[in-house]
């Protein structure tokens, strides 16, 4: 074939001459490809991309992988808010159902003086959850490694602090009995709700920042209706089958101290942490103020439950103390 197409070439151009040898090589090389191709056995290593047989694979562009990247996290963000409303309305029918019902079954009374107890309350809980939200980006901001240390010292401190608040739930009562005498229905719900701090302050300050800065949404949404469908069984208990303001007001309580516990359980799994024998204290030094002062009240109340408080200080007073000095070290930028 070489032969021929150079004897051709003699009589044409240069240019003709070289166009017809680079065909020929084209020729024997494709030739070549082939037979080599027939030859190959089954099952040996593919030929690579600049031969002949090889198709040529489609490349995304950068920008719809950017774009697709895009819309999935957006839509990602918008199922986080998502169950985030969800859960902070659900917060709000922990109370609303009891609420309701309390109105439905005894009147503007006692509902008027379920909803004067809940707003002190709703005022002490709007500078927590303020805290919360402060405290939220810094967590955010910190190692996954920080965490626990974190958690660690803020929890004894804080749960202290707020126990500490209950020996002035009977005086409470005295001063609203004396000060308010229209509302006196409502002394024994102010006693009964007055622990409402002791959760609330935990998850407002402490489990909800945690929860979110480990992106457990979910945990965080289905412990919250959960919470909400024991209010409303309470309620439904507490008003129809076997009715009782005070039991009413109580499972108020009840569902807030099962949220508080079921999300810290979640959390501290999460974090590798124990307070078993902590949360056990507190929820004894809880049942201890609401039964010296639901039978006792007054002064003779308040200094039984110091005497507890002064037993649980007792108790965990060099952690709770080793945990202060440690948070100005945690002030200072959360060192590791």
């Amino acid at each position: 074939g070489l032969v021929a197409l150079s004897v051709r070439a003699n009589s044409g151009s240069a240019s003709a001459l070289s166009t017809a040898v680079c065909a020929a090589a084209e020729t024997i090389t494709s030739g070549a490809t082939l037979r080599t191709v027939r030859a190959m056995p089954s099952g040996s290593a593919k030929l690579p991309h600049s031969s002949v047989l090889s198709k040529p694979t489609a490349t995304s562009s950068p920008s719809g992988a950017r774009l697709r990247r895009t819309l999935w996290e957006t839509a990602s963000n918008i199922f986080v808010g998502l169950k985030l409303t969800i859960a902070n309305t659900s917060n709000m029918l922990i109370i609303g159902v009891i609420r309701a019902a309390i109105d439905a079954v005894w009147g503007v009374v006692v509902f008027g003086a379920v909803s004067l107890v809940l707003n002190f309350s709703s005022v002490a809980m709007m500078f927590v959850n303020a805290v919360g939200i402060v405290l939220f980006p810094t967590l955010r901001r910190s190692r996954e490694k920080q965490l626990p240390h974190i958690y660690k010292q803020l929890r004894l401190p804080m749960s202290a602090l707020t126990l500490a608040l209950l020996m002035f739930g009977p005086l409470l009562n005295v001063l609203m009995v004396n000060w308010l005498p229209d509302y006196a229905v409502g002394a024994r719900f102010l006693i009964i709700l007055i622990p409402m701090i002791v959760f609330e302050t935990r998850v407002g300050l402490l489990l909800n920042p945690f929860m979110k800065a480990l992106r457990k949404e979910n945990a965080r949404l289905v412990i919250t209706l959960l919470a909400v469908w024991v209010s409303v069984l309470a309620g439904w208990i507490f008003t129809v089958a076997l009715p009782s303001a005070e039991l009413a007001v109580a499972s108020i309580l009840i569902a807030l101290a099962l949220r508080a516990i079921l999300a810290e359980t979640v959390l501290i799994r999460r974090l590798q942490l124990r307070f078993g024998a902590p949360a056990a204290a507190e929820l004894v030094l809880v049942a201890v103020y609401l039964v010296v002062s639901l039978t006792l009240g007054g002064w003779l109340g308040t200094l039984i439950y110091a005497a507890a408080y002064a037993v649980y200080l007792a108790l965990w007073s060099s952690k709770i103390r080793s945990s202060c000095l440690s948070l100005r070290g945690l002030l200072r930028g959360f060192p590791a």
